[in-house]
């Protein structure tokens, strides 16, 4: 995605959420997915540096939650982008949850994996957190349970969940334009939740293909993405 937006003339900054990108010594408190204000700082600062004020912005899963909620939340905090895409976006975070634990075990694995090892290189940095109980606990949802009593100060998971759920309502609401991507067969991101979002309002446009997976939209054997090509024609028609 970053190198067809740069071979079409936009300027491209690629922000790295909080432990991610080897990123764990910068901060002692680990990363959650609540964390939208320093999203939008660090969106602010790098427009800043930039000097271009027609500023778009793009993510992947999580990070198409962080995009859209870039556009929702942006505004009130000096952050109004021309357009924010969310592509495969888990806009209904328990239902993520809930499909990465139920669904395929190469997914369940993939991402407990990657968790335990985002730990390891998080207690490697700031030996005082505690993250013994963590291996033993094979269950995603668990997981995620203990790491929200742990390490946020959210009263529950449920709660937790909620900070970052994102409705077809609020979408077509949203201070700023947007827009969405996604699979109908995506084994992560579980399609009834987008039920009632439509290209209105504030959505500019909502593309749903039938397959394509979790972030993928291959085209053909040389990998071509769809996605990458769409969200190009978004950007083009809303900077003009």
């Amino acid at each position: 995605m970053a190198c067809t937006l740069y071979a079409a003339g936009y300027n491209v900054f690629r922000l790295n959420l909080r432990d991610h990108g080897g990123t764990h010594d910068l901060n002692r408190e680990p990363f959650h997915s609540a964390r939208i204000d320093e999203v939008l700082g660090a969106v602010r600062e790098a427009q800043k540096l930039d000097g271009d004020q027609r500023l778009f912005v793009a993510g992947f899963s999580l990070g198409g939650n962080f995009a859209l909620r870039v556009g929702l939340y942006g505004p009130g905090a000096g952050v109004t982008p021309r357009l924010a895409v969310g592509i495969s976006p888990a806009i209904h975070p328990g239902s993520t949850l809930e499909a990465i634990e139920y669904g395929p075990a190469m997914f369940k694995l993939y991402f407990l994996n990657k968790w335990r090892k985002t730990l390891r290189a998080k207690k490697a940095a700031w030996p005082e957190h505690d993250f013994s109980a963590y291996p033993g606990i094979r269950n995603f949802i668990e997981t995620t349970r203990r790491f929200v009593a742990d390490f946020t100060d959210y009263p529950s998971m449920e709660d937790y969940l909620a900070a970052y759920t994102l409705t077809p309502e609020m979408l077509m609401a949203s201070p700023a334009p947007l827009a969405v991507l996604t699979a109908k067969d995506d084994p992560v991101i579980p399609w009834r939740y987008f039920d009632g979002l439509r290209a209105e309002g504030s959505v500019r446009a909502f593309l749903a293909t039938e397959q394509g997976g979790h972030c993928g939209f291959i085209e053909d054997l040389r990998m071509t993405s769809w996605a990458e090509a769409r969200v190009l024609e978004l950007f083009e028609a809303a900077g003009s």
